[in-house]
């Protein structure tokens, strides 16, 4: 499971313009369990400043993982969630920054950004909280649709982290670009006007 998780990211990452440099997945022994975690490096391209579709490129990454487990094994598992490092986690408190305090959602009105407030404006804002599921479902449907039209992507990476739990940015992007379905797009072009 945890393959296609990480190949997800790495997936949507790369789809959405971020830098893939590499996917790891280790195992780590935890209070005599034993673990399996992963993870994917990817980062930013150079932006000045920060719009709402660079948070919500970065929404989508973070649900790649779940969307991936969705699509290859019609559910997924808990590990997505319940600490403030998880996906899932990260995903809501940026939703909760689009929505609630960043002025870039229902409202212009803005807060100073405190992740510790984060859970406590959406217990006691049902409006808020309503929108940042909105969001998070939106991202989490524009995701999924990635991982569909990109599947044999996707099944690739998963191929070969199942036998080499560890590739470098270099190789992903090969084996993305190689086996990445073409996307003609049906959207009018927009003309420009003015100088």
């Amino acid at each position: 499971m945890i393959a296609a998780h990480e190949a997800g990211h790495a997936l949507v990452g790369f789809e959405v313009g971020h830098e893939v440099s590499g996917i790891t997945i280790s195992k780590w022994l935890v209070s005599g369990q034993r673990r399996v975690l992963g993870n994917v490096d990817s980062k930013l391209p150079q932006v000045r400043a920060r719009t709402k579709t660079t948070y919500l490129d970065t929404i989508a990454i973070f649900l790649a993982g779940i969307a991936a487990e969705m699509e290859v094994f019609g559910t997924f598992a808990d590990g997505a969630s319940g600490s403030s490092e998880a996906d899932l986690n990260r995903a809501t408190d940026l939703a909760t920054m689009v929505e609630g305090t960043n002025g870039m959602g229902r409202t212009l009105a803005v807060e100073v950004p405190d992740p510790e407030e984060f859970a406590r404006m959406r217990l006691y804002n049902p409006e808020l909280r309503e929108q940042v599921h909105g969001l998070l479902e939106s991202e989490l449907a524009r995701t999924r649709s990635i991982i569909q039209r990109q599947r044999p992507a996707l099944d690739a990476l998963v191929e070969i982290l199942m036998v080499s739990p560890t590739m470098t940015g270099e190789e992903v992007v090969q084996v993305l670009q190689s086996n990445r379905r073409s996307v003609v797009s049906l959207a009018k072009a927009q003309l420009r006007t003015g100088t």
